[in-house]
């Protein structure tokens, strides 16, 4: 709470009545600026989310070729009829090309060191795109102990915990390799099946998104384990299919990037 008089106490400054217009008149020219700004982001999002609706639907095709897609119901959503319906498992050439991170108790935070080598936290990941900051180190020594739970550049990883759980992208290629934390799941797929750039969309796609909010645990911290994210579905088109839509749905987010920046 603050009291009127302890506010009628303060003391602002106040230039002579001219420059007070000046300073106003940019700050509101940059407050307008700002709020065209917003608006152009929040229509690529839009944009973008019904790419990803058209796009998961129909395929990589124009609005005047839909009514030739023949589509098919499936137990994650309608998509066309010759699209076939995966495991993320199913996708990976071992079990171990999907792993989650250690258990809390074998890498604290008194584990962290100021340099050395670098884990990925639940806040380095948002949806299509990797936070890189804050990023956080541990001793070569401890990593090699952690081995089974590293990642190298080019991974997906995915976090398993939070609201929306299921938030994915992938490693830059500037954080060679490291170690991922409890909560974040690390993902190879075969290249020879999938697209690394369409996993990740399908993996934040509202097909996943409707899995992941069914399974999920928890009430205050929601979370998945890493055997449901293994067993995630996914539609799988053919890979060129795959390529083309992770190229527009990339367009898309560079430009609402470009904004942003």
């Amino acid at each position: 709470n603050l009291s009127g008089a302890r506010l009628k106490s303060y003391v602002v400054p106040v230039p002579p009545l001219p420059e007070q217009k000046k300073i106003a008149y940019i700050l509101s020219t940059v407050q307008t600026a700002i709020e065209k700004t917003e608006v152009v982001i929040r229509a690529g999002r839009e944009l973008k989310k019904s790419l990803m609706k058209h796009l998961f639907t129909y395929g990589p095709v124009s609005i005047d070729e839909t009514e030739d897609v023949p589509l098919k119901e499936t137990e994650i959503g309608t998509v066309p009829e010759r699209w076939e319906e995966k495991r993320l498992l199913d996708l990976a050439k071992k079990e171990s090309d999907i792993v989650g991170g250690p258990f809390g108790s074998n890498l604290k935070v008194s584990d962290y060191t100021e340099s050395g080598v670098p884990i990925i936290r639940l806040q380095n990941i948002e949806r299509n795109r990797f936070i890189k900051k804050d990023i956080k180190f541990i001793s070569k020594e401890k990593a090699q102990e952690l081995e089974y739970h590293s990642f190298r550049a080019g991974d997906i990883v995915l976090a398993k915990l939070g609201d929306p759980i299921g938030k994915t992208c992938t490693v830059p290629d500037d954080l060679i390799e490291g170690i991922v934390v409890a909560d974040v799941v690390r993902i190879r797929t075969d290249p020879e099946l999938t697209s690394k750039d369409y996993v990740v969309y399908a993996l934040n796609s509202d097909f996943t998104s409707e899995q992941f909010r069914k399974l999920k645990t928890g009430t205050t911290r929601p979370r998945v384990n890493v055997s449901d994210v293994r067993h995630i579905k996914l539609p799988l088109p053919p890979i060129t299919s795959q390529r083309r839509m992770a190229t527009i749905l990339s367009e898309a987010d560079r430009k609402i990037e470009a904004e942003e920046d």
